[in-house]
């Protein structure tokens, strides 16, 4: 299984196996001062094969932000369940959508990551923050 993309947003809701997203690829986020705690929503799409999506099949998800310097700054880790999708089509991959939020401390203006793996398949989304005038 692997993230197939995550998209920073404002808001997502899931149901269905579809997702609406609203904000969409929104990666900057401007400031009036630092530090500042700051909250990232990610819209996410796993996709593997079907083996990966059985309900006694776990795995783990493992978010990392890293800062200006790329010093882990705060991490999560979760386990979770793929379960089938009823029509999928064999030989075709499968999917699944879900939101992940993110909570950390920005000290410093700059490019901030979020580094996501699943069962250690890596994707990195870069975010901004700023102060105006800065």
């Amino acid at each position: 299984m692997r993230v197939d993309w995550a998209i920073p947003c404002r808001y997502v809701e899931i149901n269905d196996g579809l997702a609406t997203i609203i904000g969409a690829g929104i990666d900057t986020f401007t400031v009036l001062e630092l530090p500042v705690d700051l909250q990232v929503l990610l819209a996410v799409r796993l996709v593997g094969p079907s083996v990966d999506f059985q309900p006694d099949r776990q795995h783990e998800l493992v978010g990392r932000v890293l800062d200006t310097q790329m010093n882990e700054i705060s991490q999560l880790t979760s386990t979770f369940n793929a379960l089938p999708n009823p029509t999928h089509l064999a030989g075709w991959e499968q999917a699944t959508i879900f939101g992940v939020v993110h909570q950390f401390r920005a000290d410093t203006a700059g490019a901030y990551t979020i580094d996501l793996a699943v069962d250690g398949q890596g994707h990195t989304v870069p975010l901004i923050v700023r102060v105006p005038g800065g």
